[in-house]
């Protein structure tokens, strides 16, 4: 009877942290929602029982691109028993994120704009935007390149939707080139949060405005890396856009 009490106490705990953890990541807090779905599997002991958790963890690290973290939630679902279809899946899930991995590690480069963040140096990056003196619409820049610096994709893609809207504030107060590079990293987070819709019209209107030399902003192509730019037609070629 004991034992019985103490497995519905159990569930009954674990089911509460993943319906939190499910909220949470609806809204697009991931790193909180990852952190109780690492609860939940502490809670079940790791057992079956915390599949739903692991699932969880890998789609939240895959939107997020964290795609080595992903990768073991994959794994650890090779290593328990599946049923033929369920292992096909599974391994179909894990050459998706090994083919991930290996774009992930040629695009460290980035950007050379104020709201493009570099990758190669964490701490070194983050002190030197912390460090910059600015105001009025740069200092929305600013505070966007720190919450994609922190992994808050959803946040700074919300935040570069709403400064698309400011074209003549962005001109005014620093150059309409600004205001173009808010569609690569509208794409950018887009990408990183699985909005697919949103980042084919980005990817469209990169395509028409900056790829193709007709373009209106084809000037501006030049402020990208061509690993970007590489990037860029891989994604829209994806689409077949």
């Amino acid at each position: 009877m004991r034992q019985h009490q103490k497995s519905v106490a159990v569930l009954e705990k674990r089911v509460a942290v993943e319906s939190e953890a499910y909220h949470l990541e609806k809204i697009g807090r991931y790193q909180e929602a990852a952190e109780l779905f690492k609860k939940a599997i502490e809670i079940t002991g790791n057992s079956a029982a915390a599949g739903p958790a692991h699932l969880s963890l890998e789609r939240i690290y895959e939107k997020t691109g964290q795609y080595k973290e992903a990768l073991e939630q994959t794994e650890w679902f090779l290593k328990g028993n599946q049923n033929e279809q369920g292992r096909a899946e599974t391994l179909a899930v894990r050459q998706r994120l090994l083919q991930k991995i290996e774009e992930q590690k040629n695009q460290h480069a980035s950007k050379k704009t104020i709201g493009d963040p570099a990758q190669s140096n964490y701490a070194r990056q983050r002190q030197f935007v912390e460090s910059m003196k600015t105001q009025g619409v740069a200092t929305t820049f600013r505070e966007v390149t720190l919450l994609e610096l922190d992994g808050k994709f959803s946040e700074a893609h919300k935040v570069y939707e709403k400064l698309l809207l400011q074209r003549e504030a962005i001109a005014q107060e620093m150059t309409l080139e600004n205001w173009v590079m808010l569609y690569p990293a509208i794409q950018r987070t887009s990408e990183l949060t699985g909005d697919e819709k949103r980042e084919k019209e980005a990817l469209i209107w990169i395509k028409a405005n900056m790829l193709d030399p007709q373009g209106r902003f084809h000037q501006s192509l030049s402020k990208l890396l061509p690993d970007v730019v590489d990037h860029l037609n891989q994604r829209i070629k994806k689409y077949q856009l």
